[in-house]
């Protein structure tokens, strides 16, 4: 019994650092492709930290995005 528990957890394991691996490679792909279409479209690639604000009328207005949970 405590034989097949260990070749669970070891099966576990492996499937997580797989799952991992994968989870980086499907990272750094998207951040590449990122920088790749803004260089096609000629648009400075957005950072995180905010964006621009405008003003409208009297008043400046910063854009937000709606994060959706």
């Amino acid at each position: 019994m405590k034989q097949r528990i260990d070749e669970v957890l070891d099966t576990l394991e492996q499937e997580r650092q797989r799952v991992e691996r994968d989870l980086q490679r499907l990272t750094a792909a998207a951040a590449y492709l990122g920088t790749v279409l803004a260089k096609l479209n000629h648009r400075p690639v957005r950072k995180l930290e905010g964006l621009p604000a405008r003003k409208i009328g009297r008043r400046t207005v910063r854009r937000r995005c709606d994060r959706r949970r």
